[in-house]
């Protein structure tokens, strides 16, 4: 039987694993009544002093890796690396050969908008298809079904 938050509706059998409390209230409503009592400034303090112990002082290579899918997540993720925190990220994307064109066309754009280095990985279809079928074979459905185009 499927259950939904008391709050917000949301079924348990979304692909975000839900808990319920006592009132069937989920942990997605509870974390974001957090948010108001939540001091941002504080944390994005935080996170500047945790970074700068991962700085290159002469910016002769990489800060960080941050994976890239071209969407609105990763272009967010990037413009405060890069912006905000003053990181020098290498963005890095695994092709899975099932990229819209739409979806290059976002990848085209952050890589020279971003102006960073930018690593697009391509695996062939011959080792694809063959890890699907070992992930399958090995009771690992979930890697075989994220490989389902070929």
């Amino acid at each position: 039987m499927v259950a939904y938050c008391s709050s917000c509706v949301y079924p348990d059998t979304s692909a975000v694993p839900l808990n319920f409390d006592e009132a069937g209230v989920c942990t997605g409503c509870k974390v974001s009544r957090q948010r108001p009592s939540i001091d941002w400034a504080e944390r994005g303090e935080w996170l500047s002093e945790l970074v700068e112990d991962y700085k290159v002082a002469d910016g002769s290579n990489y800060d960080c890796i941050i994976p890239v899918s071209g969407g609105k997540d990763s272009w967010f993720q990037t413009y405060y690396v890069k912006e905000v925190l003053g990181l020098n990220p290498l963005l890095v994307t695994y092709n899975g050969n099932n990229y819209l064109e739409v979806g290059l066309r976002n990848l085209k754009n952050a890589r020279n908008i971003w102006r960073g280095s930018f690593v697009f990985y391509t695996q062939c279809d011959c080792s694809q298809k063959a890890q699907s079928a070992l992930s399958e074979e090995d009771g690992r459905h979930e890697l075989a079904r994220s490989l389902w185009h070929f």
